[in-house]
């Protein structure tokens, strides 16, 4: 007898469809072999897959990723993200008593969680600057001059957390949507400098709802410019934090891959010591799937 899955379809880091990242979230009740995940996750071609599974005699929920081609994401955060708010707002999974959040985990590491109405933050493992990078190669890389990323007390930087991006600010928003990396000399530095991407950025006009706007490139994983990164967000919302462009207390909204016609929004707080990454989901389908 074949099993039987719910799943639902979403678009994560926006309050409306048809934007975001797309994401497919399969709901089980119990632990699968490794085999079913991934054949279950490449039926979905066009979007990674979340598995996720509530318990409620311990209260917790259990996170697994996996890519379009079966691949597991140990910590891809937008996943994350997409399967915790699918349960959370989801009186038919989960009946909401957010005082009560479950405990959450993801390849047996527990992940602490804000929720603030429908928008979720997780903490963010606190970033490492490294060493400042070579502005004549970044900018060759991008196709952009020396002078159009030269901007007093920002240079780039290679920044750590889980893995290593290159930070590079740029002078406008203008600047910005002409990043035009060369493949194969951007793939070059990457694997050079084990990099896993280059996040560049450009600081708002005063009064923008948007504290920046953001593109991430990455050819390592096949293709030239990437939606899917809450990880290198975390990066740069410790860069700023670093250049005083953050506030304890305060959030700031991040616009992101607004180039490439999916545009989405992070959300990101400092509280004390610690750096909170996140926002929202929409669901967009709902369905089931035989296996």
């Amino acid at each position: 007898m074949p099993q039987i899955f719910k799943y639902f379809t979403l678009d994560v880091l926006v309050d409306e469809r048809v934007k975001g990242i797309p994401l497919s979230v399969v709901v089980t009740e119990e632990e699968l072999e490794f085999a079913k995940y991934s054949r279950i996750a490449r039926k979905f071609e066009s979007s990674d897959t979340s598995f996720v599974r509530y318990s409620e005699e311990t209260n917790t929920l259990e996170v697994r990723s996996f890519s379009s081609n079966g691949v597991e994401k140990y910590w891809d955060r937008h996943n994350l993200l997409g399967a915790v708010h699918t349960v959370l707002f989801n009186e038919h999974l989960f009946k909401p008593n957010l005082d009560q959040i479950p405990e959450i985990f993801m390849q047996g590491s527990s992940i602490s969680i804000s929720v603030n109405n429908r928008f979720l933050k997780l903490l963010h493992k606190p970033a490492l600057l490294k060493n400042e990078f070579d502005l004549a190669k970044v900018a060759n890389a991008m196709c952009l001059t020396e002078y159009e990323m030269d901007i007093p007390n920002l240079k780039p930087t290679i920044v750590e957390t889980d893995l290593c991006f290159l930070i590079v600010p740029v002078k406008n928003h203008e600047i910005l949507n002409r990043c035009t990396p060369k493949k194969e000399f951007l793939q070059s530095l990457l694997v050079e400098h084990e990099i896993q991407g280059v996040y560049c950025f450009s600081l708002s006009e005063e009064g923008s709802e948007f504290l920046v706007n953001m593109r991430f490139f990455n050819t390592k994983i096949g293709i030239i410019e990437n939606s899917q990164t809450l990880n290198s967000d975390g990066a740069l919302a410790d860069f700023l934090k670093f250049h005083g462009y953050f506030k304890e207390n305060h959030e700031y909204a991040i616009l992101q891959e607004e180039a490439m016609g999916r545009s989405s929004v992070i959300r990101c707080k400092v509280e004390k010591n610690l750096t909170l990454i996140g926002g929202t989901a929409t669901i967009t389908g709902e369905n089931a799937i035989y296996v």
